[in-house]
């Protein structure tokens, strides 16, 4: 059988009339002649059926050349596509199969997509079609990226790869790699997203293509968004809409639009971020992406809820109200019932029905990330504003669960961003319940995250906050020497503050400071916890440092070391300490200051110690109680000056 794309020619130029006809470039128009030629062939003839399928497909193919009227209406692709299947035209039922996938894709309807994709990628296997293998795969990537489900997107997206590098086609390769760093970043896995946005540069030059750069630069912006350099994302995006401005591609306009609202909304500056909201929705409702309409009014929302808009709040539910009667979409359903909460919570006062209606959307089966993460989150706040008044700790076990099933979800569908903002989260309410080993675990636990992924802002973000945690809890230990109230727990948590970031969609790490730390003395001392060495860095008197109490407060926190070579944090009095356990012996590490460097030079010291075999020679000397000869203590003053003075 003679594939469509290689009919295109024949069928320009033997149905002429009916092709300009049915490309008229106004959609009102469009529709009337293309549903008039539907009723004029149905009843038809075989033949005459034949020729009304080959024309209609040549109008897809021609459509997609010249980006008329695209995509075409996704109800008639659906009528044309009955027609080739009573005729048992499997090919072309196929091919039309994938323009409906294409329309859904574009138009953001997500379950409707990933339905048809479904259905196609089987077909495509079976005709043996690998372009329409790869574009099954490719709507699955985007799809379920979209809704959130990063693990099913990185599955379908290493496996368009592997077929791009098959066909060698330079086009789909450069594809798979940007739907790849797409999918990476949506994940918050920063340092795989920009290892597959560079495979996609270096392929650039060998498209002739300017829109190819474009798109790269959008996922570039996203990436900057997600490291916390806003002002970064917002150049980025403001060359990203200079590419796109005269084309038809409304999706990045969009797309580009909405992130800078997205950015102007986490700075605070709500008014810049409505224009550009509203700005973003009239490129969304010319490619009829309903999902990405709804999802700009629910933000629109949130702002006007903040800035106590009553009236502008209105409209923005009426407008959801609408998209909802027209459309037949569960997603649509929830962004409205979102809208509707948000409006109950912060305008009316309405607490209970508010959560009542978020628990509803959670429970729902047709699941969107983004409306169940924000619920998960809304009621959270609900619920902690309920124990600030009430001061009943015992409400914290309800609010945990809560945080505990997002997590749950999140790991699932590998949403790292979200997972370490959980953490921390989860961190801040340990310390309420005053749980101090977990939530210094959990802030550890957020911190190695952020760095596996190269959330680097937030990494640092991290360890201060952990820094600050460690001060006041050593502040409580030294002054009180009692448990601390509620209210003092309230005020050195600012979980409020965290919860309405996370709200607004990012923890706030923008500002994280970095700053050296002044170094005040290395030690190493034994299982016995006698000093072994100790080399003093600074001018500091070693009785104003206080080695043993240092050494006794070390003992009866009874750090856990088990994990292998876990690097450990504590506070003693106005320096901060590092330590780790290597075989027998104990390495800290005495400064003034923030740890994040301290703790890099600190790991990069230890490294070097192993790798030059002086760990072994303290461990050799520890069951002999031998003394440390004056070469050995020679070598690592020079090697502590070197990785730590220096």
């Amino acid at each position: 059988m003679v594939k469509t794309s290689k009919l295109l020619e024949e069928i320009c130029l033997t149905y002429k009339l009916e092709i300009i006809n049915i490309m008229d470039t106004s959609s009102r128009v469009s529709e009337s002649l293309i549903e008039s030629t539907i009723n004029q062939f149905s009843n038809q003839s075989r033949e005459s059926q034949h020729t009304f399928l080959i024309v209609s497909m040549a109008k897809i193919k021609f459509q997609y050349k010249y980006n008329i009227l695209f995509p075409l209406f996704s109800h008639y692709i659906e009528v044309i596509m009955r027609i080739a299947k009573d005729m048992n035209e499997n090919y072309y039922y196929t091919e039309l199969l994938n323009e409906l996938c294409w329309s859904f894709t574009y138009r953001d309807c997500f379950d409707n997509a990933l339905e048809s994709a479904e259905k196609l990628l089987p077909l495509a296997k079976e005709l043996e079609s690998q372009d329409l293998v790869m574009r099954s795969l490719a709507y699955l990537r985007h799809n379920y990226s979209e809704k959130g489900f990063h693990d099913l997107s990185l599955k379908y997206g290493y496996q368009y790869l592997e077929l791009a590098k098959n066909v060698k086609s330079k086009y789909r390769l450069w594809h798979a790699y940007i739907n790849l760093s797409f999918a990476y970043c949506y994940s918050g896995d920063l340092i795989n997203s920009m290892k597959f946005l560079n495979l996609a540069r270096t392929h650039e030059k060998d498209l002739n293509y300017k829109n190819y750069k474009g798109w790269r630069m959008l996922v570039r912006g996203q990436i900057s968004y997600y490291e916390g350099d806003l002002h970064k994302a917002y150049e980025q995006l403001e060359d990203v809409l200079k590419v796109f401005q005269n084309s038809t591609q409304y999706y990045p306009l969009g797309f580009g639009y909405s992130m800078m609202g997205s950015i102007s909304y986490q700075l605070g500056k709500y008014d810049d971020a409505i224009e550009f909201y509203k700005e973003g929705l009239k490129f969304r409702e010319k490619h009829e992406s309903e999902v990405r309409v709804a999802l700009t009014y629910l933000r629109l929302i949130s702002i006007y809820a903040i800035k106590r808009d009553k009236v502008s709040l209105k409209i923005c539910l009426t407008e959801l109200n609408k998209l909802k009667k027209k459309s037949n979409n569960r997603i649509l359903d929830n962004i409205n019932e979102a809208g509707k909460a948000i409006n109950l919570r912060y305008v009316s006062d309405q607490i209970e029905q508010s959560k009542e209606i978020f628990e509803n959307i959670i429970m729902s089966k047709s699941m969107l990330f983004a409306t169940t993460e924000k619920s998960y989150l809304y009621i959270c706040d609900i619920l902690f504003e309920e124990v600030k008044r009430s001061k009943d700790i015992n409400l914290l076990v309800e609010l945990n669960s809560y945080i505990k099933n997002l997590i749950d979800i999140a790991e699932k569908n590998q949403a790292y961003l979200l997972l370490i903002e959980l953490y921390f989260l989860q961190s801040k309410l340990s310390t309420l319940e005053f749980k101090t080993d977990t939530s210094l675990s959990l802030l550890e636990r957020a911190q190695e995250v952020a760095k596996q992924k190269g959330l680097n802002r937030l990494e640092i973000y991290l360890s201060n906050e952990h820094d600050v945690l460690l001060e006041q809890l050593d502040t409580w230990e030294r002054v009180s020497n009692y448990l601390p109230t509620l209210e003092e727990r309230f005020e050195a948590t600012h979980i409020e503050e965290i919860l309405s970031k996370m709200l607004l969609n990012r923890v706030n790490y923008i500002e994280a400071s970095i700053e050296d730390e002044k170094p005040i003395s290395f030690l190493v001392f034994d299982e016995n916890y006698s000093i072994l060495y100790a080399d003093s860095l600074s001018e500091t008197p070693n009785e104003e440092i206080g080695y043993g109490e240092l050494i006794t407060k070390i003992t009866e926190k009874k750090l856990n070391f088990t994990k292998g070579g876990r690097i450990l944090k504590i506070k003693h009095h106005k320096f901060m300490c590092i330590l780790v356990k290597k075989m027998k012996a104990y390495y800290c590490y005495i400064f003034i200051g923030k740890s994040f460097f301290a703790k890099r030079k600190f790991v990069q010291l230890i490294d070097t110690l192993s790798n030059c075999k002086i760990i072994k020679r303290f461990e050799e000397l520890i069951p002999q109680n031998s003394p440390v000869k004056l070469d050995l203590r020679m070598q690592l003053a020079s090697l502590i000056r070197e990785e730590i003075c220096s």
